[in-house]
């Protein structure tokens, strides 16, 4: 409820909104029914929307490190629970993957040049 709440007032939408907005979001009555079952359906789709909304709050806010660890965390039980859950968690892997590896990039990369980048390519070459 809390992350999608956050993400919901990082992207500037009013308290109330966002109240009920997370509300219908989260509350999902599959869940509710198979609370008490062996059933993981509703665990699954807490579990959906718990990656979405961290990958998501990811995107928006660069500086969420907590966000990151709660998404690899979820992808993890995400895959463990159900295998039927494997498809979609290889999209949420498909979008985290590029977008890590940009912001990682502009990171340590960012004092360097393209042509000293090649030139330290072709050095390590030949070590």
């Amino acid at each position: 409820f809390c992350i999608v709440f956050l993400l919901l007032r990082k992207i500037s939408i009013g308290i109330i909104m966002s109240l009920i907005i997370t509300g219908l979001i989260v509350y999902q009555p599959l869940y509710t029914i198979q609370f008490l079952s062996f059933m993981q359906d509703g665990f699954g789709y807490q579990l959906i929307v718990i990656a979405a909304a961290s990958l998501l709050y990811f995107i928006v806010e660069h500086r969420s490190h907590w966000a990151v660890t709660l998404f690899i965390i979820t992808e993890i039980i995400l895959i463990s629970t159900k295998y039927s859950h494997l498809p979609l968690a290889m999209i949420f892997g498909l979008i985290f993957i590029p977008i890590t590896l940009n912001r990682f990039l502009k990171k340590f990369l960012a004092p360097f040049t393209l042509f000293q980048i090649l030139a330290i390519n072709n050095l390590l070459k030949y070590l």
